[in-house]
């Protein structure tokens, strides 16, 4: 719509012809002047539609104003004096705008590494030498400012690799506790932590004598034996094929004496049945396994048949009682057993 529009002059006003064209022509100048200005009431066109030059005077009690650029070159900060600003339909917080950098301020002091710093406290870091040490103060270290996953390297001298700090992990107690429950250097030997022995072991070891030697040889219990001289009793048994169905004894008792490995075992079985069962001789129940057997012999017996010599050959727990006759070797067995056989002997091996 028009802002203005003018009523032409007709042939039939009287007018020269002339005078009505100029008129005319007056009138569309006129309309096509005030289409090209701005509108107080908002009027359309009301558009800029090149620059718009305020030839260095104010715009005054703007209530908003909606930019799409803003060129900053141009802009004097110090008459900017606006409610709102939108630009690309944003509203600009205008309290972040600030005036033109003022002339710079004079220069402070300068330090020795030419960042004008003085020597003192400055917070977390102490400042010294004229500004050429830095020293970051204990306390300013603390775990919420220390990021986690930090090279070995970093810690003490830097010889301590990941992998080496890492073994600490693995630490479930006091490390000097374990290593103070080790034995100690010794090079006498006198003092052996935690080490269970027999009680004339330091003794020996002190003052290595034949009599303290005995004495050790000789101590069954002090604090632990060493097992080099034991003595103590077994049960021996008679068993016919690996059974002993209904056979009794009227006396089965047995003592053994150990020095080392070597086990001396005495026995002495009398029967009072021998029972049902058939097949090979054996005396069972020995007091230790064998691992070498070293025979025996049988010192007396009673109620036997067809027994010329013996001896025993030693397996595991048990010994057989082979028959020796002029005819050759072969085990004894339940035929060569009555109901009142006796037998007393020795059978020896090592563990």
């Amino acid at each position: 719509m028009a802002k203005i529009t003018l009523t032409d002059l007709g042939s039939s006003t009287g007018l020269s012809g002339t005078a009505v064209l100029n008129i005319n022509n007056n009138n569309a100048a006129l309309e096509t002047a005030i289409e090209n200005t701005l509108s107080r009431d908002g009027t359309s066109p009301n558009a800029m539609n090149a620059d718009f030059d305020m030839n260095d005077n104010d715009v005054l009690n703007v209530g908003s104003l909606d930019v799409t650029t803003v060129d900053a070159t141009t802009v004097n900060a110090d008459t900017i004096n606006v409610e709102t600003i939108y630009i690309d339909g944003q509203e600009l917080d205008v309290d972040g705008i600030t005036g033109p950098v003022g002339p710079q301020g004079p220069q402070g002091p300068s330090g020795a590494d030419g960042l004008g710093l003085t020597d003192g406290d400055k917070g977390d870091i102490t400042v010294s030498a004229s500004g050429a040490t830095f020293t970051i103060d204990n306390s300013a270290v603390t775990n919420a400012k220390v990021a986690t996953g930090i090279d070995a390297v970093k810690i003490a001298d830097g010889s301590v690799t990941n992998t080496e700090f890492q073994y600490i992990n693995t630490v479930t107690s006091n490390v000097q506790t374990q290593l103070d429950a080790k034995q100690p250097l010794d090079s006498d030997l006198t003092s052996w932590a935690g080490v269970t022995r027999a009680s004339g072991f330091d003794t020996f070891v002190a003052t290595p004598s034949s009599s303290n030697l005995a004495s050790l040889i000789t101590d069954e219990v002090g604090t632990g034996s060493l097992g080099l001289y034991t003595t103590g009793s077994w049960t021996p048994t008679i068993t016919f094929g690996n059974a002993s169905v209904g056979l009794t004894y009227s006396q089965n008792n047995g003592s053994y004496t150990r020095i080392g490995n070597l086990w001396i075992c005495r026995f002495n079985i009398v029967l009072s049945a021998k029972g049902s069962s058939t097949g090979t001789a054996r005396i069972e129940g020995l007091p230790a396994t064998s691992s070498i057997g070293l025979g025996g012999w049988l010192m007396s017996c009673a109620s036997m048949s067809s027994w010329a010599a013996t001896y025993f050959d030693v397996a595991s727990t048990n010994a057989t009682i082979p028959l020796i006759t002029t005819s050759g070797t072969s085990n004894s067995s339940d035929t060569n057993f009555t109901n009142t056989s006796a037998l007393f002997g020795v059978i020896m091996f090592r563990s």
